[in-house]
């Protein structure tokens, strides 16, 4: 079994067991990843992200009428997957 355990590193609580997480850890067993907010992009061709219950809640209460407009993204991503193929 897998677990994904979120640590709130703005608290002193929180350094503090990450840092204990950091210095017990054992590379093949703990994976520690840093949180970041999921963007369009992401939602449209998740390449093997799993948000967690947060980022969704994050991703969808976000303030509307920011960033890029549809045809400006779907040109990215249009443009990100010809470079791969």
């Amino acid at each position: 079994m897998k677990y994904t355990i979120e640590i709130d590193t703005s608290s002193k609580k929180g350094t503090e067991l990450l840092q204990y997480i950091r210095k017990h850890s054992e590379t093949k067993v703990v994976s520690i990843k840093a949180w970041k907010k999921i963007t369009p992009a992401d939602v449209a061709l998740p390449n093997n992200l799993f948000p967690t219950d947060w980022q969704w809640d994050e991703y969808l209460d976000r303030k509307q009428a920011k960033g890029k407009t549809g045809e400006k993204a779907f040109a990215a991503i249009r443009q990100k997957l010809k470079s791969k193929s």
